[in-house]
């Protein structure tokens, strides 16, 4: 299995612990699962922002743990010159962008819980919400950056989700999905995404063989 499969079925993954975990806190507000998924959202976020994306890797044969361990900079000064080269690239930006708008999402959500004082700012989550899934969804519709179907129709199926969570929780928040049942409805969403991730982000041997792009 190549690197991008790994890192989608990780990224998958992610989402749908987020995901879970928000229905648990959902059903049960005094739960520790109100704390557990606005720090894994800020985790998922920062994921998206930290690594070079040098796509060295992209399409090679990569193991489980070397496909972890590629989000973690090796050397600061490296990291750093080439993440700043890298980032000018539209395809990278619009992960970084992502990444910034999740960690935002988190923070939020967790000052929320603790009480930070910015319950003012929880207005702008379902918007944020809606900018990440505007990046990733855009972000699939390159087809030099995304070469196969595959991949260009995964990413549209993680923009369509975090779109439509974000205006869920919108129309619910201000009464328009009134039913108190809509507050499940965005975290099943999210944990439906990231299952199509986690279970279907594959490539055939043909498409997995352009090597680096």
């Amino acid at each position: 299995m190549t690197h991008t499969e790994k890192v989608h079925i990780y990224f998958g993954l992610g989402l749908c612990l987020i995901g879970l975990f928000a229905l648990v806190a959902t059903r049960f507000p005094n739960s520790r699962a109100r704390v557990v998924w606005p720090v894994l959202v800020f985790v998922v976020g920062f994921l998206l922002f930290i690594p070079v994306e040098a796509q060295t890797r992209t399409y090679q044969e990569v193991g489980w743990w070397e496909t972890f361990l590629s989000w973690i900079p090796d050397d600061v000064n490296y990291w750093l010159t080439n993440w700043l080269a890298k980032a000018r690239e539209t395809h990278v930006l619009q992960h970084k962008v992502a990444g910034v708008f999740a960690m935002i999402v988190g923070v939020i959500e967790l000052g929320v819980v603790r009480r930070w004082g910015v319950a003012r700012w929880r207005v702008a989550v379902p918007w944020l919400t809606i900018l990440v899934g505007l990046s990733l969804g855009v972000h699939g519709g390159s087809s030099h950056h995304l070469p196969t179907v595959q991949e260009q129709a995964h990413h549209w199926i993680l923009g369509i989700g975090f779109v439509s969570a974000g205006l869920v929780q919108f129309l619910h928040r201000r009464g328009i999905l009134a039913r108190p049942e809509w507050r499940y409805a965005w975290p099943v969403v999210m944990t439906l995404t990231g299952a199509d991730l986690a279970l279907f982000y594959r490539l055939a041997a043909a498409s997995a063989g352009h090597g680096s792009h």
